[in-house]
């Protein structure tokens, strides 16, 4: 007599299987998220014969379902799960901004950094490619975001101070009369720098490093040779502290950049002082800003170390 399951056998081994999709599918997701794997791997062969050789039960599932299923799904639970995190937190700090992507749409950003361990949540995204971002938008935008966790978790609003983020951060101040308006000082650094980088005294010499940065960009000759005789030399990576033997490769017919600019400040002795004497006061005076911006860009920074 031939053996049959029964209901029960059938349903359990369904339910088995279901777990087995559910958890694969998962795990899946996760290596697309988080390694930047493009979806439309899974749909490959290659894939698919990964898949039977690692479990023959597991269905491959394909791309278009990860993208409008499962990735929006888990996305949607975890947002809830820090909203939920969020809202038992107080001294809450909302930072904000906007950018754009490579086909010009613009999407804005915002997080939420607790106090204690520092933890940054990515906690809203909008495509604003279609409005106009005024001052009342960004408003808008923040209050939706505060609204969710709670007015009286936070105490720090905080963006960069471009014309509609500056009023924008305001305009939520007046309403939510409880939460600091704080500039961002890196931006103010940043902007010094490119102040600095402007200055007429500095435009022969930061022509020239931008004409030697194109030379070895577009030569992976030079740029093995240079890196073969740097290791050789012991010396670590960077144009600055590679400039004497580039100069010595270019003296003795090494290398040959084609400009002449180059070629002549490389090759004069009284030219290449010159060059060197502004590239070390150029770095002496950006060094301590650019050290700066690593320290505060830290998320372990408190407002003690911060003086705008």
């Amino acid at each position: 007599m031939d053996w049959e399951p029964t209901q029960f056998e059938v349903n359990l081994t369904k339910t088995g299987e279901k777990k087995l999709q559910d958890k694969v599918n998962h795990a899946i997701m996760r290596l697309i998220c988080v390694c930047g794997v493009v979806p439309s791997v899974v749909d490959s062969n290659e894939w698919k014969e990964l898949m039977n050789l690692l479990n023959h039960k597991y269905k491959c599932t394909p791309s278009d379902d990860f993208v409008k299923k499962i990735i929006p799904k888990e996305a949607a639970a975890v947002r809830k799960k820090t909203i939920k995190l969020l809202s038992k937190e107080s001294n809450l700090m909302l930072t904000f901004d906007g950018n754009s992507t490579k086909k010009s749409n613009s999407v804005w950003f915002l997080h939420v950094t607790c106090a204690g361990q520092r933890d940054s949540y990515l906690v809203d995204g909008y495509d604003g490619s279609d409005e106009r971002h005024t001052a009342e938008w960004v408003k808008d935008l923040i209050l939706k975001t505060i609204d969710k966790i709670g007015i009286d978790n936070f105490c720090v609003l905080r963006s960069d101070d471009t014309g509609n983020t500056h009023r924008g951060r305001k305009d939520t101040n007046e309403v939510v009369l409880t939460i600091l308006n704080l500039s961002d000082c890196i931006h103010f650094l940043q902007n010094t720098s490119k102040d600095i980088s402007r200055l007429p005294g500095y435009q022969d010499f930061i022509g020239k490093m931008k004409k030697m940065i194109t030379f070895f960009s577009k030569s992976n000759y030079s740029v093995a040779d240079l890196d073969k005789s740097r290791k050789d030399a012991g010396i670590s990576k960077g144009l600055s502290k590679n400039i004497e033997l580039i100069r010595d490769r270019v003296r003795s017919g090494k290398l040959q950049p084609k400009d002449k600019d180059v070629l002549n400040t490389l090759k004069n002795v009284g030219t290449y002082a010159r060059f060197r004497s502004d590239m070390h006061e150029y770095m002496a005076i950006l060094d301590p800003i650019a050290r700066s911006l690593w320290a505060l860009e830290s998320p372990h920074t408190n407002a003690a170390l911060c003086k705008e």
